[in-house]
């Protein structure tokens, strides 16, 4: 799907995301860490990069 279309990947899912606005909130740079897992591939690259 992803090469037929282009797609923008977003880490996100509702904890993720209650941290994102709990840190924008704070507005003190790495006040907030989300601990999960993904693949060693290029999805999981991406998601790493979107997370931060």
């Amino acid at each position: 799907m992803a090469a037929k279309f282009n797609v923008e990947y977003i880490a996100g899912g509702a904890t993720q995301n209650s941290i994102r606005v709990a840190q924008w909130m704070l507005q003190v740079p790495g006040a907030t860490s989300y601990i999960g897992c993904i693949g060693k591939d290029k999805f999981g690259q991406e998601m790493t990069k979107n997370s931060k």
